[in-house]
């Protein structure tokens, strides 16, 4: 009998038969009886009724776990019911091996979604794009990479285009703190994170010159010695040299690799790298885009166990990127706040998932075994049981995008005022 505790709270009341349970029984008391040996008896020969004396209650014990096991395995493939939790089970009345076993198990199921709403949706969908400036700035990137410093010659004063040495001195309210002084402290005034007030005092400088520096601390830096205080960097400059970058050219090719014969080359790898990405980049939006209309236009609640599942896996994978240490200190310092920031995202998971679920099913979709080998072979790490599922997915999404209202919107690989990094 199967009762609905609650929308995903489920009761299943199972009985197996006392032929069954005497059958297993035998079956265990035997095996038992072949392995166990006491001084006297060999294995296999002491007496039936010894060993129900000597190992009864762990026969009973390991049979019973066995009986229940199967059983409630057996129910709910018969009820056609996915568990999602551990099934906390209760005995209806003692365990004899000679009567029937009846128990009642509680656990939450699988829902059942209906995915009635995918047709006629409206998604906004991203083309990435990038152009001919995106990768001259991406081979400058390359350029200044390769750069070289050399000491300048009849040039005694610092430019803007130089990386000063210099020894610093930094004073909290007036006040010389040791710990944020540095000896040989470098300062690449070429870099654009290098402060303008900075850069200005010291482009001009000569070696054996000073500077100084004040600024302010936001209030919301992270060191609360010194967020929100008066600072002043006084530097003493040591030496300075000139970087020097290489021509671009078919020679800067060659040196770069030896893959590259002419500088053509190099620009030809950037586009089709920074293609890539932008590739990769669309297929990554576009394909939660469309996920996320088939869910707001799909609502349901999911089994809490389900989003537990899905909220560890997804702390796991991030400690996963982090080092030991780091990760360590998180998930111990930091567990709840990690937990609650990736349930929205859990949430998400388990709903997305069994909403394709059911579209894989309506368009009866499947990947065949040359498409599931491909991917395998060219996705680092990939098990064939994954990569069947990323290909249903894709061909899941591509059913819907052909049924929805699209308007593609293009955007840069690179926005305005970000790095091509």
């Amino acid at each position: 009998m199967t009762t609905t505790l609650s929308e995903h709270d489920r009761e299943l009341i199972i009985t197996v038969p006392p032929e069954v349970v005497a059958k297993e029984y035998s079956v265990a008391l035997k095996k038992y009886q072949q392995k166990a040996s006491r001084p006297g008896f060999r294995p296999g020969k002491m007496p039936e009724a010894m060993v129900k004396q000597l190992f009864g209650a762990e026969i009973k014990n390991q049979l019973l776990e066995k009986l229940i096991e199967q059983s409630f395995q057996n129910t709910c493939v018969e009820k056609n019911i996915t568990p999602v939790s551990q099934a906390k089970t209760e005995l209806l009345k003692d365990f004899d091996p000679a009567q029937e076993l009846s128990y009642k198990a509680i656990f939450q199921a699988k829902p059942e979604v209906e995915v009635k709403n995918y047709e006629g949706l409206n998604i906004e969908l991203k083309n990435i794009t990038f152009n001919h400036d995106d990768i001259n700035e991406e081979l400058q990137s390359i350029r200044e990479s390769q750069a070289f410093f050399i000491s300048p010659e009849g040039r005694a004063e610092i430019g803007e285009f130089d990386v000063v040495e210099c020894d610093s001195e930094v004073l909290i309210e007036g006040v010389l703190n040791s710990d944020y002084c540095h000896n040989d402290y470098s300062v690449p005034l070429f870099a654009s994170n290098v402060p303008a007030d900075l850069k200005a005092a010291l482009v001009g400088k000569k070696i054996g010159d000073s500077a100084s520096v004040m600024y302010t601390m936001p209030e919301d830096y992270q060191d609360e010695i010194i967020k929100g205080k008066q600072c002043e960097m006084r530097l003493r400059i040591k030496s300075f040299k000139e970087r020097v970058l290489p021509e671009l050219d078919d020679n800067f090719a060659k040196d770069l690799s030896e893959k590259f014969h002419s500088l053509a080359e190099v620009k030809e790898s950037i586009e089709l790298r920074l293609s890539i990405t932008a590739n990769r980049r669309r297929d990554y939006y576009n394909q939660n885009a469309l996920i996320k209309a088939l869910i707001d236009n799909n609502s349901f609640d999911v089994p809490s166990a389900m989003l537990d599942r899905a909220t560890y896996s997804l702390i796991e994978r991030q400690l996963q990127t982090m080092d030991k240490e780091s990760a360590e200190k998180l998930a111990k310092e930091h567990f709840h706040e990690l937990w609650q920031s990736l349930r929205p995202k859990a949430l998400q998971k388990v709903q997305a998932d069994l909403i394709l679920e059911v579209l894989i099913k309506n368009f009866a979709i499947s990947a065949n075994e040359d498409e599931i080998n491909y991917r395998v072979q060219n996705t680092k790490d990939l098990e064939a049981e994954d990569a069947k599922w990323m290909i249903e997915v894709e061909k899941a999404l591509d059913a819907v995008k052909k049924l929805s209202h699209i308007t593609i919107v293009e955007e840069s690989l690179f926005p305005k005022g970000q790095e091509n990094a």
